[in-house]
């Protein structure tokens, strides 16, 4: 490999292949094999993604660690990112094919091929930037950029508020900070110190039956109209907060009325694979469930991870692309997203272009339909089964829509956003609109009485 070309590494046939890319180019072009049609907008993407978070750390964790970086630079110059890449192409590559991966077997592999410069006893700096590299590769947390000694921590900052400062609340994490006692432990074990960042699989053993059960046979079932954009923010007074994080998408917290929404779509189109190939997480996430399920578990022997970066993208088009007052909803509000964040789509160098693609468009426009076609998306439907259509996010989708459900309309505008009941709107705002005309009219008839009575009284008055 050339001074003037990069690999990230074909980690699976049909994974995004960043190879040979010529430095003159910026770093800013790439293309996709083996993933037919695909949005060349998601690789793009993804470069400027891990280049940005490079730059992030770059006097932090990359330059004392990786051998070959200058220890003086304060940021990356000429064949820098080459190594960089040939860094993170080498983790990737062990997180793909070791189920029992842990921190210290990727330093010990880098280590032993001389990747690493010399470090304390511990080897502290090349764990931080590894755990930091599996955030990056995984998207299930933001990792700290400056970490303190001796500890990996995540991101407690909101990036998508007014203020960097925002602290963020959330109960998928239990901890932002952990100590490296378990640096040697599998890497699902360690991602459980902080909380609940694999997803959590809620299939029912009737999934692959369903369609002969039909919908009385499950006790809930998602309705759009409860989970449209446009309920949620108008009529349910939800507000969005857009994350980094996915293990936080669709999390809701009714107290603060706060919906997390993973921002970064284009990473999920990305690790969408062909039904029966694994992904880059596989691994990870088949030994997270592994150590959770029985041996009859339908995660057992099956991977589902490519199911997961599915089933999110569906979930745009279920809260923003299938209803147009829900993506109508959306273009007005990223007005103001765009302000308040300090890392807005207008200015942010990670901005995700397929965010406002899913969400700010009809499902059924070309670009968006060429997505959902692309991962065998079903067409749409009012309503669905969780366990079926959204077996990983489907509990989150039913607490917000449960939470929309006891929502009572207190003013006259809160009913004209309340759509839970299509024919009992209709019925509302058509006997308001004729009971209003037929009102109006009727003291219309009135006053025209009462105009008539005063000149017949004044026509008498004359003639007497």
């Amino acid at each position: 490999m050339t001074n003037n070309e990069i690999e990230l590494g074909i980690i699976t046939e049909d994974f995004v292949h960043l190879s040979q890319l010529p430095r003159q180019k910026a770093m800013r072009k790439s293309h996709v094999e083996d993933v037919p049609g695909a949005q060349p907008n998601a690789s793009e993407w993804y470069v400027g993604f891990l280049e940005a978070n490079f730059d992030e750390v770059w006097t932090t964790l990359l330059r004392d660690t990786l051998v070959g970086l200058p220890m003086d630079s304060s940021y990356p110059q000429g064949p820098d990112r080459d190594i960089v890449y040939i860094f993170l192409t080498r983790v990737a590559r062990l997180l793909e094919q070791n189920k029992e991966l842990a921190l210290s077997d990727v330093v010990d592999d880098l280590d032993n091929d001389d990747l690493l410069k010399e470090s304390d006893e511990e080897r502290s700096l090349p764990k931080q930037l590894i755990f930091a590299a599996i955030g990056w590769l995984s998207a299930l947390y933001q990792p700290e950029k400056n970490p303190p000694l001796k500890k990996l921590r995540v991101m407690r900052y909101l990036t998508t508020a007014r203020e960097e400062s925002t602290l963020l609340e959330s109960k998928t994490f239990d901890h932002f900070t952990r100590n490296l006692d378990f640096d040697d432990q599998p890497l699902f074990r360690l991602l459980r110190q902080f909380g609940d960042l694999i997803p959590d699989f809620k299939g029912d053993s009737r999934t692959t039956q369903a369609q002969g059960w039909g919908m009385s046979a499950f006790s809930e079932y998602i309705e759009l109209s409860h989970v449209s954009f446009d309920m949620i923010q108008n009529f349910a007074k939800v507000r969005i907060e857009w994350v980094d994080c996915l293990s936080m998408h669709l999390e809701f917290d009714s107290r603060t009325r706060t919906l997390k929404v993973f921002r970064f779509p284009s990473f999920c189109r990305i690790m969408c694979r062909k039904r029966g190939k694994e992904s880059l997480l596989s691994q990870l996430f088949n030994a997270h469930y592994s150590s959770s399920f029985t041996v009859s578990s339908p995660l057992s022997d099956n991977d589902h991870t490519s199911e997961f970066f599915r089933e999110v993208l569906l979930s745009y088009r279920l809260i923003f692309g299938q209803q147009p007052r829900a993506w109508r909803a959306f273009n007005k509000a990223m007005k103001h997203w765009n302000k308040s964040w300090y890392c807005s789509p207008g200015n942010a160098r990670d901005a995700d272009p397929m965010l406002t693609l899913l969400c700010g468009q009809s499902w059924e426009d070309d670009a968006p339909r060429k997505v959902y076609t692309e991962i065998n998306a079903e067409d749409p439907y009012d309503h669905y089964i969780p366990q079926v259509s959204f077996p990983f996010l489907g509990q989150r989708i039913l607490e917000v829509q449960n939470f929309v459900k006891t929502r009572n309309a207190h003013r006259l505008s809160a009913l004209w956003y309340d759509r839970r009941n299509i024919s009992f709107w209709w019925t509302f705002w058509a006997v308001l609109f004729f009971g209003g005309v037929a009102v109006i009219l009727s003291l219309l008839q009135l006053v025209f009485q009462v105009w008539q009575t005063v000149l017949a009284q004044k026509q008498l008055q004359s003639n007497g």
